[in-house]
């Protein structure tokens, strides 16, 4: 659900708890404590003592309550739904949340969460209204100043690999060094895990005196489709292209000829682009939090978890540890400190995807 949506969600949960307890005499709409009754408080006590055994009530029950009030929260950043389809993606992590919750006996809100910028995401945690969260990492770096410390961290792997590496290329008979690209048109894939890449751009630019991306090229095209990165070149209709490693090196082995005419100018060094982090906001959900994290590093062997997988594009989730994720960090801090301002943090901006939402499926 979105933000908005859960405004009423504690009153509703309430008032369900409430309306459970009306046959002790309680007035559902006054927060325990109107008596519908004029009976005393100290006789109320008295015969709810002596109905406990008669309803079998217990402490497991009591806790069940307060998970029903309390559950675990998954969070998403809508920047990982700018080339996937919304709808499946909700669909999917609702299915695989019931399945963990059910196998795992963990109160987890079946639910996903989506927040459309950074600022709503760092709201959230401030005010302990989830207990993780799946974003990109130019947004997790960002969040690292607001949550220092994680309970857990994993990424998605994509066949063997954990990281992404980003290439700039032109062709063979074209620009060989960056100095040759001033004024030249550029065309940039971008997707979620491409987040990192027009920042290391800048920076590699600004090292060789060149300015930003947007200063260097006479101008920069975003397409959310690799194909319509890549060929334009291949066919000398752009100068160049900025794309995934992973994806030309595809790309190359479906059309050889791709790689003999086009080549490398710079490539960055490998990155993570995606993350999943887990901090309970509750003392009462510490218990929770291995057998949650457990049950994401397997969601592979599942179906529900493969349904999910395949929506963004990945095959397994595994868990991390936070200094791989400093390189990412050296890019977002040095290009910070290049431009004087944070990453954009809304979806359209960090993408580029504004006029392009929806085109396609990222190939």
């Amino acid at each position: 659900m979105r933000v908005g949506e859960q405004r009423n969600l504690g009153r509703r949960v309430r008032d369900r708890a409430l309306v459970a307890m009306k046959p002790v005499g309680i007035d559902r709409t006054r927060h325990f404590v109107s008596l519908v009754t004029p009976v005393s408080f100290v006789t109320l006590v008295i015969f709810g003592l002596a109905i406990v055994p008669v309803f079998g009530l217990s402490s497991a029950a009591a806790q069940l309550s307060e998970d029903e009030i309390h559950p675990f929260y998954m969070a998403f950043s809508s920047s990982l739904f700018a080339t996937v389809n919304e709808n499946d993606a909700r669909a999917s992590v609702r299915v695989l949340a019931s399945s963990i919750a059910r196998e795992r006996n963990v109160p987890i809100h079946p639910e996903p969460l989506i927040y459309d910028t950074l600022e709503e995401i760092e709201g959230a945690f401030s005010r302990s209204e989830v207990d993780a969260v799946a974003l990109n990492t130019v947004e997790f770096v960002q969040l690292e100043k607001i949550v220092p410390e994680w309970d857990a961290i994993l990424s998605a792997r994509v066949g063997h690999e954990l990281t992404e590496t980003y290439v700039l290329l032109t062709r063979q008979q074209g620009p060989k060094h960056l100095s040759e690209l001033k004024g030249k048109n550029l065309l940039a894939f971008r997707e979620a895990r491409m987040c990192l890449a027009e920042l290391w751009l800048d920076t590699e630019l600004a090292d060789e005196g060149l300015g930003s991306a947007t200063s260097c090229f006479a101008g920069i095209q975003g397409t959310v489709k690799l194909s319509q990165a890549v060929l334009p070149v291949f066919f000398g209709q752009a100068d160049a292209c900025l794309v995934s490693r992973r994806g030309f090196d595809t790309m190359t082995e479906l059309n050889p000829q791709l790689g003999r005419e086009l080549h490398v100018i710079a490539e960055s060094p490998p990155v993570i682009a995606a993350v999943f982090c887990v901090r309970a906001s509750r003392d009462r959900h510490a218990d929770n939090v291995q057998p949650i994290v457990d049950a994401l590093q397997t969601v592979h062997e599942t179906p529900a978890g493969e349904q999910v997988l395949t929506v963004f594009q990945s095959d397994k989730l595994v868990l991390i540890d936070s200094g791989l994720l400093d390189t990412a960090r050296t890019i977002v801090e040095g290009w910070t400190t290049l431009t004087g301002r944070a990453p954009a943090s809304s979806t359209p901006e960090l993408l580029g995807t504004k006029a392009l939402a929806g085109a396609g499926d990222g190939r």
